[in-house]
């Protein structure tokens, strides 16, 4: 058994670009079977058509190609299995179909799939350098805002703060001098009271816009204290409980501020 054609149909052989008398005799592995894709040449050895008469193995295969006359190639499916005459292999059946259209499908497919995976990499990286620009954005207004509201707190404290103790002082003053005069002194303890009141109010403001606690005993220390104010008001008993594994946690200034809100607006 050489691997000669003794038989085949006029559409096998039209596809390799003969008439069926022309491949009948023939030795099928150099007629259309002897290169690989890349024309590397293919050693009978190692065509697996021939081994279904060789070694006597059955095959089917579909990444490979055969060559055509004029020296083209096709991507091939083909099957080749032995045929047995009282148990003696004395020939293979060959049959193949060209499925270039299926390959070259494949192939679209899969450059669509790479393509798909370029753009949603590329977008997915847009999306992250946008979230990025947006997280540096929301810091930077964040640390703006306590800058601004640490300043504003300062100059309320330094200069309103200082014209009501003034005004206290100065109400006191005048309340000793005119301790003989009740009616006077009455409206000078309403004036005191309005002057305490005001102060109150200042200190109250001053805290909400910037706790004096925040920055000389940290944020735990500066949530608790809102937890006192919280149930001062409300007649609530509250308590705050740190998991051991952040008791020691300390923040830089930028998050201490959004954190007290936090606790705030819950």
């Amino acid at each position: 058994m050489k691997g000669r054609c003794v038989f085949i149909n006029k559409a096998g052989a039209e596809m390799l670009g003969y008439s069926a008398d022309e491949v009948l005799g023939r030795n099928m592995h150099y007629l259309m079977h002897h290169s690989y894709a890349n024309n590397d040449l293919m050693p009978v050895c190692q065509c697996q058509i021939f081994r279904a008469f060789q070694e006597n193995k059955g095959c089917r295969v579909d990444n490979e190609v055969l060559w055509r006359r004029d020296g083209s190639c096709f991507h091939a499916e083909y099957a080749s299995y032995p045929i047995f005459e009282e148990q003696a292999v004395v020939g293979a059946v060959v049959t193949f179909t060209d499925i270039t259209e299926r390959v070259e499908a494949q192939n679209i497919r899969a450059a669509a799939q790479v393509e798909l995976e370029r753009r949603v990499a590329e977008r997915t990286a847009q999306l992250q350098k946008a979230h990025d620009r947006m997280r540096r954005l929301s810091a930077h207004l964040t640390t703006v805002r306590e800058e601004e509201r640490t300043r504003i707190a300062r100059e309320m404290h330094d200069d309103l703060g200082a014209k009501l103790t003034a005004f206290d002082l100065e109400l006191k003053a005048l309340s000793y001098r005119c301790a003989n005069d009740e009616k006077l002194t009455l409206r000078i303890e309403s004036m005191l009271d309005l002057a305490q009141g005001a102060m109150e109010s200042l200190r109250r403001i001053l805290s909400d816009l910037r706790p004096g606690v925040l920055d000389h005993l940290g944020l735990w220390a500066a949530v608790e204290h809102l937890l006192g104010e919280f149930s001062q008001r409300t007649n609530v008993v509250s308590s705050l409980d740190i998991a051991p594994a952040l008791e020691h946690v300390r923040l830089s200034k930028a998050p201490r501020l959004p954190c007290t809100e936090f606790c705030k607006k819950r």
